[in-house]
């Protein structure tokens, strides 16, 4: 059996301790994210600078903003020193202070390291790091992280502006690199076209964010986005380029959410019954979870940082006083009101009688954030074990790094012009951040352990912490497209117990327990299965799904889905290496089956 036990990875830029030491390779991070950006970044010095906006789709959890903030920023200098580009101002900005805080944080903390400053030092001397345009004095290498607001050419920004212009008649052309582009930058002019990509009407909108960073002189300017608007995608008048869009979602690093939404009913959002049911679910499940861990010896739990702390949280989506659904003040009332009324109360689970966890809920609105900043308070619903969900109304589709968020709970129901639901994909994406990685990494660790039961204990708990959920207004259409959106490319929570025992059974050789059979590798290489079929050139997909006649489109999609297979490329059925994995429609894979006659490849009896 050829099975590789190491996820494929290149190191960082520069490498050092406490920083992202390595880069997810293959179809992944280094392919769709760093060598698009290092290819464009020589391009754009070759042809003195470019105004369009490069663009490189990362699905939501692929990590963009680790990677380039880890590695991209650091190599694009170094290719713009060896150009003879000494003197440099990279501009990291972004829509959320969320954002920009945490980014600030991570390159300051290199600026910190001494050993960071002697490894960059071939490549040139890291001078600023800063989120005050201020201190900045056009020698060597300069970071500034601010948001995109603080490019605007207006009055509020004259200093900013000023700073700027002082810098270019120096020579130096800033290279520009903006996170979650889709919100404030996803569209170049107002009217029709504002209202094309954001399904609002936009005929006062003026774009002035977009205008101003494009018209600004610079050398490049990098968008990261995983939901790219209508004008992205088609390049409008040259505003923008695609230069990354293949990477796709990695299951093998993602929670596991449940196929289907629950519906909230009208009835049930003013009355305020729907706060009991998203109320119960993590309550319950906190409770449910320190059960599981208790289950646990102590040395195994030793061997599973991500069990330290086995809290969940939900996130609630309120409404403004226009969209006729409760706000943030009521719907923390009510979940106040609710928390007294079940303190105490018990239920029944795996025939044990457990109390409900019942927590806090934080508030996060322009004016009110309950730890003071949007960072801190995400910061408290990770580390915090008291405060367990918090209330937002425009905060929350992009920023929020909460690896222990269970559920998010829409309240708006109302379509915009067009249905455009680019905001609620990337709520609802905020559920595919995961504490763990599965393949080649936590199914070797749980193989290490000798005990089946403790085994089974630690997938359990794993499975606990990693279900997603969503309440949605049973009206709300967009949501619940954009649920389904969110869960492609995801291994569903009913499949997921099946996915880790997969993915542990054919490790358990190497460890000196049970075997491996072969029903076990079909459970794992099931796992390897995308969302179409990969053979170019076959048109199956058309056919089938966008020309098919059979109900709907979605329907004739999730049937499609379900029928692809897995071809093992080189006709051995125990190499599981994922290169040696192609997903293939029925057609395709029996043609290939008969015609390389793999079928004389059978399974032994067991590994």
């Amino acid at each position: 059996m050829s099975i590789s036990f190491k996820q494929e990875t290149v190191p960082a830029f520069i490498q050092h301790e406490g920083g992202i030491n390595h880069i997810y390779s293959g179809n992944d991070q280094y392919e769709h994210i760093i060598k698009p950006t290092s290819e464009w970044m020589k391009y754009c010095i070759e042809q003195g600078g470019s105004a369009s906006g490069a663009i490189i789709f990362c699905p939501p959890a692929s990590g963009k903003t680790t990677v380039f903030t880890h590695d991209s920023v650091w190599r694009n200098s170094a290719i713009m020193a060896q150009s003879g580009i000494k003197n440099q101002l990279h501009i990291i900005t972004a829509p959320e202070t969320a954002i920009t805080e945490s980014v600030l944080l991570d390159i300051k903390n290199k600026y910190d390291s001494d050993e960071f400053h002697n490894k960059f030092d071939e490549h040139g001397i890291l001078r600023t790091v800063t989120n005050n345009p201020d201190d900045l004095i056009g020698r060597n290498v300069e970071i500034l992280v601010c948001s995109i607001q603080l490019l605007a050419d207006n009055k509020e920004n004259a200093r900013a502006q000023k700073k700027l212009k002082e810098l270019y008649e120096k020579n130096i052309l800033p290279v520009l690199y903006s996170d979650e582009v889709q919100k404030g930058l996803g569209s170049p002019e107002g009217g029709d076209v504002y209202t094309g990509n954001v399904g609002h009407s936009g005929y006062e909108y003026e774009a002035v964010w977009f205008q101003t960073a494009y018209k600004m002189p610079k050398l490049a300017w990098f968008m990261y986005t995983g939901t790219p608007t209508l004008s992205m995608t088609t390049e409008y008048k040259d505003y923008y380029k695609m230069i990354s869009v293949g990477m796709e979602k990695a299951s093998w690093r993602l929670p596991f959410p449940v196929s289907s939404p629950t519906l909230i009913p009208r009835v049930d959002i003013w009355d305020g019954n729907y706060i009991q049911v998203a109320f119960l679910d993590v309550a319950k499940q906190n409770a449910i979870n320190l059960y599981l861990k208790s289950k646990i010896d102590s040395d195994i739990l030793e061997m599973f940082p991500e069990f330290k702390s086995v809290k969940v949280t939900a996130f609630f989506k309120c409404g403004t006083d226009a969209q006729d659904v409760p706000g943030v003040f009521l719907n923390n009332k009510l979940w106040k009101d609710f928390s007294k009324k079940a303190k105490g109360k018990t239920f029944i689970y795996d025939d044990v009688e457990l109390e409900l966890h019942i927590g806090k809920i934080a508030t996060l609105t322009d004016d009110i954030k309950t730890f003071g900043t949007n960072s801190e308070t995400f910061t408290a619903l990770n580390d915090d074990e008291n405060y367990v969900a918090v209330s937002a109304v425009m905060i929350g589709g992009t920023g929020i790094n909460v690896l222990n968020l269970r559920s998010v709970t829409i309240l708006p129901y109302k379509p915009n012009i067009g249905g455009v639901d680019h905001s609620y994909v990337q709520l609802l994406n905020r559920l595919a951040r995961c504490k763990f990685v599965w393949r080649n990494d936590f199914d070797i660790r749980v193989a290490q352990i000798k005990s089946q039961e403790q085994r089974k204990a630690v997938i359990d708990l794993a499975l606990a912490m990693s279900e997603k959920k969503a309440f949605i207004h049973e009206d709300a259409v967009l949501p619940i497209g954009a649920y389904d959106k969110m869960t492609k490319g995801h291994v569903m929570y009913e499949d997921a117990r099946g996915f880790l025992e997969g993915l542990v059974s054919t490790k358990l050789p190497y460890f000196g327990t049970e075997g491996c059979y072969g029903q076990d590798r079909d459970i794992e290489y099931r796992n390897f299965r995308k969302d179409r079929c990969e053979i170019e050139g076959c048109t199956c997909y058309e056919d089938l799904v966008v020309n098919g006649t059979e109900k709907t489109e979605a329907e004739r999609e999730v049937v499609y889905r379900q029928c692809l297979q897995v071809d093992h490329i080189d006709g051995d059925r125990t190499n599981m290496n994922p290169e040696n994995l192609l997903t293939v429609c029925p057609n395709r894979h029996t043609f290939k089956t008969i015609f390389e006659k793999d079928y004389l490849n059978s399974y032994d009896k067991a590994a």
